[in-house]
C-alpha cells in the first residue's frame, strides 16, 4: 500500500469522509502515535470543522439559490394564470358569444381562480396579508361589474 505523506493523511482526515485517527494510521501506512501527534499540532479536528461549516454554507447557499429559481417560475406560472383568467373573462363581456352568455356562477368561480393565482404568485414573492385585502376588494368589484354587465346582456 505504501507509506502516505503528512499532507495526504492531513487532507484525507480534514476533507475525506468521517475517518478516524486509527483508520487514518493504518490506510497511511503509519503508526497511530504519529498520526495522532500530527492531528493535534497541525489542528486538524479545527481545521475539519472549519471546512465542514464551508461545505455546508456552499451546499445551504446552492438549496436557497434553487429554491429561489423555483419561485420566480412558480410566481410567472401564476401570473400567466391569471392573466389567461382575465382575458377569458374580459372576452365574454366584451362581446363574448351572445347565443352563451357567462352566467355569474361561471363568474364567481373564474374571479376566485384569478384571485387565487395571483395569492399565489404573490405570496411567492414574499407579499403577504396586505395585498390579499387589496385583491379581495378588486375582485369583488370586478364580479360585481361583470354581473352586471351579463345581467344587462340576457
Amino acid at each position: 500500500m505504501g507509506r502516505k505523506s503528512h499532507e495526504q493523511l492531513e487532507t484525507r482526515y480534514v476533507t475525506g469522509q468521517r475517518i478516524s485517527l486509527t483508520e487514518l494510521a493504518e490506510w497511511g501506512g503509519v503508526s497511530h502515535g504519529t498520526v495522532f501527534n500530527l492531528s493535534r499540532s497541525g489542528e486538524w479536528v479545527r481545521k475539519r470543522q472549519e471546512f465542514l461549516a464551508q461545505v455546508t454554507k456552499k451546499a445551504a447557499t446552492k438549496r436557497t439559490e434553487r429554491v429561489a429559481q423555483d419561485l420566480e417560475k412558480f410566481q410567472g406560472r401564476a401570473y400567466e394564470l391569471a392573466a389567461g383568467l382575465l382575458e377569458r373573462i374580459a372576452a365574454h363581456v366584451e362581446g363574448g358569444d351572445p347565443s352563451s352568455p357567462m352566467d355569474p356562477d361561471t363568474i364567481r368561480k373564474l374571479t376566485g381562480s384569478l384571485k387565487e393565482a395571483l395569492q399565489a404568485g404573490n405570496l411567492a414573492n414574499g407579499d403577504a396579508t396586505s395585498i390579499v385585502k387589496t385583491i379581495d376588494e378588486r375582485l369583488k368589484e370586478l364580479e360585481d361589474e361583470l354581473s352586471d354587465g351579463l345581467e344587462g346582456a340576457v
